[in-house]
């Protein structure tokens, strides 16, 4: 074995259980040989409890856990984004002519559907712009935060609900 790490058996069968295989499966895989899947389920088992080896495996989920924790935060920003969009953040000017949007570079794509350019018949052209679902985006903001909200909180998230509600919204 190298000093202080794992082999290279090791490390595939660790690989291979981060991955989702039974630790029986991985064992054989990895390249480890067994005379039954009792043998190799035992002997998997030992493999497992072994210091590097479950060093190995705890640094390995606890770097996905972050990641996973990363990625949520990213969705929460979006539904933040989204649920708090304000159709001002995107119009330029306003007057009974009509409505001129602010130039694209300065608008925030992330919270728009859609950008479509409608052609009438009399020739006109006009752009209609789509923002995404600011309900949606509150009603997944709802569910994540009442899945996470303290029992003090939990009056907050009742307003909210109340609110939603009032408005339309089925929670």
């Amino acid at each position: 074995m190298p000093k202080g790490g794992l082999t290279g058996k090791q490390k595939k069968f660790c690989d291979l259980i981060i991955s989702g295989t039974p630790q029986y499966k991985a064992y054989l895989e990895a390249g480890y040989k067994a005379k039954t899947e009792g043998h190799a389920r035992t002997a998997a088992s030992k493999l497992v409890t072994k210091a590097h080896v479950r060093e190995y495996l705890d640094q390995i989920n606890t770097k996905n856990t972050e990641k996973t924790l990363i990625t949520l935060d990213k969705v929460i920003q979006e539904y933040i984004r989204i649920a708090f969009f304000d159709i001002k953040d995107i119009v330029e000017h306003y007057n009974e002519c009509g409505v001129t949007f602010k130039p694209i570079e300065k608008i925030d794509g992330k919270a728009i559907a859609s950008i479509e350019e409608v052609h009438t018949p009399k020739g006109e052209i006009f752009m209609k712009i789509k923002p995404w679902d600011k309900m949606r985006a509150l009603e997944k903001l709802y569910e994540y935060c009442s899945s996470i909200a303290d029992p003090g909180e939990k009056s907050i998230l009742k307003e909210m609900v109340e609110l939603m509600r009032k408005r339309g919204v089925s929670v």
